[in-house]
Order: structure tokens, then sequence, then C-alpha cells
């Protein structure tokens, strides 16, 4: 029975003494491997800094020594905020530096300008990587980019791109006086004749002119100066017309407009049509003081946009085609339709509605 004890117990300590080596193995293992990955961010390019569950630094890489200015003696043990010194005028969000910090912003990275030891600044780009131990967070690796001059392009692009928009805005600026200038020039003149047919050519001129300068005018205004918001430009042309000919009293009109966003080279052609269409219905579709109404409206759908306006007035003639008409009004209004490939339909049911659609 004693020998079979000291046999039993014999075991018992050969198997814990496996078990200890093996451990030890393991730990010697993990310590090399853990000095591997010490020597690899010790080596690495960018500015490694190991923080602990509290934002405290453990670790300070070659790298980020250089660029904060500070030797690892004198970072490790100090709060992430002291080492990693955001300038107040340019700070991100707050990061006091506790690990979980730096965690809730590890999707994108953190920029701003860090003030270096020395008194020295660069504009830093950090991102934060979870240190696992056991499956666990057990701490944060911040990797630390020195961006200053790729910020340097930012701005100076941002500073390019704000001059380009100061002069764009200064030309549509201008672009819309030059043609108000026309315009009045043509009023002048108008002046000078007594003949009504002259009269009413320099009108529609005019009329042109200025419908064209309400599209500059829109695009200086605008925040996109490659598009216009035609919506909101079509109720402004279309009050104009309005008051040029004054109908306020006998004709009504409504404007039924999505904000339907066009680039220059098609709201001009746009901007001309309706001018046509709209100055035609009040000069021809109520004469002799008729009272009537106009519609105007303006649809979008899917990649389909359709314009239709529509006049309760007098109608078109029967058997006229805005294609071969000696109308100018109405050949233009052909003209620019196929300018924009578009397809126009023309009905005369209870006065005249025009549709030009454009898939």
């Amino acid at each position: 029975s004693l020998r079979r004890a000291t046999s039993t117990a014999e075991a018992h300590a050969e198997q814990l003494a496996r078990e200890m080596a093996e451990r030890l193995r393991i730990e010697e293992a993990h310590e090399r491997l853990l000095q591997e990955k010490v020597a690899m961010l010790e080596c690495a390019g960018e500015g490694m800094l190991g923080l602990d569950l509290a934002g405290r630094c453990i670790f300070l890489n070659a790298a980020a020594s250089r660029m904060l200015g500070c030797v690892a003696e004198e970072a490790i043990g100090q709060p992430v905020a002291d080492l990693i010194a955001f300038t107040p005028e340019d700070a991100p969000a707050p990061l006091e530096g506790a690990a979980t910090d730096w965690m809730a912003r590890a999707a994108e990275p953190v920029q701003g300008t860090v003030r270096r030891k020395d008194g020295g600044r660069f504009y830093a780009a950090c991102t934060a990587t979870p240190i696992v131990a056991g499956g666990l967070i057990d701490g944060v690796i911040v990797t630390i980019a020195d961006v200053t001059r790729h910020r340097q392009a930012e701005v100076l692009i941002e500073q390019s791109l704000k001059e380009k928009e100061v002069l764009l805005k200064e030309i549509h600026h201008r672009v819309k006086n030059n043609l108000q200038v026309i315009s009045s020039l043509l009023r002048l003149q108008s002046g000078y004749t007594e003949d009504p047919k002259a009269l009413a050519l320099f009108e529609e001129s005019a009329n042109r002119i200025r419908s064209m300068a309400l599209v500059h005018e829109k695009l200086y205004q605008s925040r996109d100066l490659s598009r216009i918001n035609f919506g909101e430009y079509l109720r402004s042309l279309v009050a104009d017309l309005e008051a040029t000919y004054e109908l306020s009293g006998t004709v009504t009109t409504r404007v039924e407009a999505q904000d339907l966003r066009l680039t220059l080279d098609h709201a001009i052609p746009c901007a001309l049509l309706i001018n046509e269409l709209v100055a035609n219905a009040f000069e021809h579709g109520f004469p002799d003081g008729r009272t009537g109404a106009v519609l105007v409206r303006l649809l979008a759908d899917g990649g389909r946009c359709t314009l239709i306006v529509h006049d309760d007035g007098v109608g078109l003639p029967e058997g006229l085609d805005p294609r071969t008409t000696d109308s100018l009004g109405l050949r233009l209004v052909s003209d620019l339709t196929e300018q924009l490939h578009g397809k126009l339909r023309l009905r005369r049911e209870r006065g005249t509605t025009v549709e030009i659609y454009r898939m």
C-alpha cells in the first residue's frame, strides 16, 4: 500500500512538472512573440502609441517619439491627451484619453493640429486598433501619421475652388448685366419707331434676352454654379412676362413646377422655349380684352421631363404647324425642342395646349 501511494505521488509530481514546463514554454513563446511585435512596432515608419484601458501610454515607438518630440521614458505612464495635444482651434471631438474614447472613433481617422513638446506643430491623422488578449480588449494601439503636406494641399485646393467660385459668380453676374444692357438698348431703339410690327419685334427680342439674363442671375445666386433650380426660375420668368404684358387684370397665371435642376446647356434653351410659349399665349390668346387663364406645368418623372403650357384663349389656327409656320416664335419653339432632343405635341381643345416631353 505504501509502495502504491509512493508511486502515485511520483506520477502526480511528474505530471505537475510536465504541466509547469509546458506552461513555461508557452509563456516564453508569448514573451518572444510580444518582443517580436514590439520590435516590429519600433521599426515601423509610422508613429505607434500603445495605451492601456485608462488611456495611459504603455509604449511609444521611435517614429512617434520624433513626431511628438518626447522620449519613451518621458511618455510611459502619461495620459494620451498630454502626448497627442490637439490645438484648441483645430481640435476634433473631445478625446479625454480613455481607450474606449479612441475605439468609439476607430471607424475614421481622428485629425487635427498637434502641438509638439518643443512648441512646434504638425497636422496629424490618428487611427485606433484594439489590443485583444484572451478575447477581451486590453488596450489600444494609436497610429499617428504626419499629413501636414497633404493638409496644406487640401487647403490650397479649397482656396482655389473658392476663388473659382467667386470668379464664376462674377462672370454670370456680368453676363446678366450685359444682357440687360442689350435688352434696354432694344427698348430704347423701339422708341424711335411707330411701326407696330417693328415695335412687336423689339419687344419680343428684349423678352428673349431678358429670359437668358434671368438664367445667369439665378446661377450666380445659387450655391451650385453648374445647375439652377428651374422650377424657381420658371416662376420668376412667368411673373416677369405677366408684368411686361400688363395682363394681371384680365389673365390669371398659374405655375406648377417641380424643383428640377438643369445645367446651363439645358436651362438656356428651355428658358427661350418657355418664353416663346408664354409670350405667345399672352400676346395672341386673349385679344380685345378677353379674360382667361394660362397654366405652366413642369414635371419630372424618373428620366422623363414634361413641360406643358396651356391657355383657354382663342386657340391657334387650324392646320398651323410650328415646324413650317412663318412665325419666328413658333419656329424657335420647334427648333429648341429638337435641340433638347424632345418631342412636341399640340392640342387645340378648350384653347391651346403645347406639351413638350423628353425621355
